[in-house]
């Protein structure tokens, strides 16, 4: 049987713990949700930055039953670095995240593709506390991963 995970963006601008009330109130399976902007001071939960929230979202998923399918959102361009996701992947490892939603903004396909593997290797680092992550990249109109 295939699972139904309510959107993030179905759920904005709901908080995280409420985006996963809602999911177990209307009988999704699991939930997605957001601690990147898509864009500069786009709409994020603030997951990285603030313990409490993070605690009270990892509360409700034990109340609820609700996990967490995946997390937003990350892109990667031209000077992508996985470095910088250390926080945000050992977040989505708290969470118990099965995916991540990755754009991808680089028109290079190779360099692209390089990239997305290097995010691959970044997500399922052992010393970091996220677990292997799958993700997509669209770049122009081809699917890469």
């Amino acid at each position: 049987m295939r699972a139904i995970s309510l959107a993030y963006l179905t759920t904005s601008p709901l908080s995280p713990p409420d985006a996963i009330s809602l999911a177990a109130e209307l009988g999704y399976d699991a939930v997605g949700l957001r601690a990147l902007p898509a864009m500069a001071g786009g709409d994020h939960a603030a997951l990285i930055t603030d313990r409490q929230l993070l605690q009270e979202t990892k509360r409700r998923i034990a109340r609820t039953g609700v996990p967490v399918f995946d997390m937003e959102i990350v892109r990667i361009g031209e000077n992508f670095d996985p470095a910088t996701l250390r926080a945000f992947l050992d977040v989505c490892g708290e969470l118990g995240a099965k995916a991540v939603l990755v754009a991808g903004d680089d028109d290079d396909e190779a360099r692209l593709t390089h990239s997305f593997a290097r995010f691959c290797e970044a997500a399922g680092h052992p010393e970091w506390s996220a677990p292997y992550l799958a993700g997509s990249i669209v770049g122009g109109n081809q699917m890469v991963g």
